[in-house]
């Protein structure tokens, strides 16, 4: 396009990126929200639409006249290839600028070490990149488990990977394919999923945590005035070490001991009954049982009061296979957390996702990053 400058490609994005978080949108409502004049939003739109950044999704509904197009992020072309990497394996999606996903993999580690995992890494993006060698692959995003340095994009420690330290993940991936790569720890990319797609999206809600609570350990994440909390070196606020009582003894323990599975099969003193079917006979009125995990909601309630305390969110989300028990420890947990907390108690609610929340929410952290890097000649 001639006379492109500065201003113009920050103009093509502005759109783009309206288009992105408000569409499906018509051109009169892109004037409307940008102030750029009808002229200038019809010569983007045609520009994005011809470099399939953009799609027709439609007509406007109208009482009178003629009936608007109206635009969308194009579902057919532009990826993001998401990967959430834990130790349970390498869970990947497709997803176009929107976080949509339109393809899933899920490879496991034959072996818990640094070579097999790392393989098994490249060989799920290499699927991808092969499955859709036409179409344009514009980032590849990370959703990683354990110490991350997001800023040099180092995955520094998975204790259950032998061998696994100090990996440049980002580096590693972006030479083998020769894509730009970002990379997150996974509570963070959690968050972006609930912000997008979730219990923030649309709400007037600045300041929230969200928890994830594993077999695995804890992760947390927090937002602050509406951006996302990086810390030092990307390392945020971490709450599975944090010391809470436990039970009528109010014995201490730290809050990813108690917040397992395998914590309540130890407590009900039969480790050959699973946890699954411990909570089946809480749900039926097993007393030992049911005391279990209102034991297990009142440390978390301590635990969510010290972090509320420090961040002051107004809501809590908990995320993660140990949810499947919320409807015996939650309740606990929310009166634990108003008794020591009274009126600025924060809100606590569920998720309602599952196990690929992680990776689309990298699409959407790397989605923002790719569409500043797009150039459009």
């Amino acid at each position: 396009m001639k006379g492109n400058t500065q201003l113009r490609q920050k103009s093509i994005k502005r759109v783009l990126t309206e288009i992105r978080n408000r569409g499906p949108v018509s051109k009169r409502e892109l004037q409307d929200i940008t102030g750029f004049s009808w002229g200038n939003i019809s010569s983007i739109t045609a520009e994005l639409f011809n470099q399939n950044y953009i799609m027709v999704s439609g007509k406007q509904d109208t009482f009178v006249g003629r009936k608007p197009e109206i635009f969308d992020i194009n579902n057919n072309d532009n990826f993001i290839i998401g990967i959430d990497f834990s130790t349970k394996g390498v869970l990947a999606v497709l997803c176009d600028l929107r976080g949509r996903a339109i393809a899933k993999m899920t490879r496991a580690f034959a072996e818990m070490t640094y070579e097999c995992a790392i393989n098994t890494l490249y060989e799920v993006i290499e699927c991808f990149i092969n499955d859709y060698k036409d179409k344009k692959i514009l980032h590849i995003a990370i959703a990683m488990q354990g110490d991350v340095d997001h800023e040099k994009g180092v995955s520094m420690r998975i204790k259950a990977i032998e061998g696994w330290r100090n990996v440049p993940v980002c580096d590693l991936v972006s030479q083998k394919f020769g894509i730009n790569v970002a990379m997150l720890h996974d509570p963070e990319c959690l968050l972006y999923t609930e912000k997008n797609y979730g219990i923030l999206e649309g709400v007037p809600i600045e300041n929230a945590l969200i928890l994830s609570i594993t077999n695995h350990g804890i992760g947390i994440a927090t937002m602050l005035g509406g951006k996302m909390y990086m810390g030092n070196k990307g390392r945020t606020s971490e709450i599975g070490t944090v010391v809470v009582p436990y039970g009528e003894n109010m014995e201490w323990h730290c809050l990813d001991t108690v917040l397992k599975e395998n914590w309540v099969q130890k407590e009900y003193n039969s480790p050959d009954v699973t946890a699954k079917a411990i909570a089946e006979m809480a749900r039926s009125g097993n007393n030992e049982a049911l005391s279990i995990f209102k034991n297990i909601g009142t440390s978390l309630g301590y635990a969510l009061n010290n972090a509320s305390i420090l961040l002051n969110p107004e809501k809590i989300i908990l995320f993660g296979s140990f949810c499947k028990y919320s409807d015996l420890f939650l309740q606990n947990a929310v009166l634990q957390l108003q008794t020591l907390m009274g009126e600025y108690a924060p809100i606590i609610s569920v998720s309602s996702f599952e196990e690929d929340s992680a990776a689309i929410g990298a699409t959407l952290y790397a989605a923002d990053i790719a569409i500043k890097d797009l150039n459009f000649n």
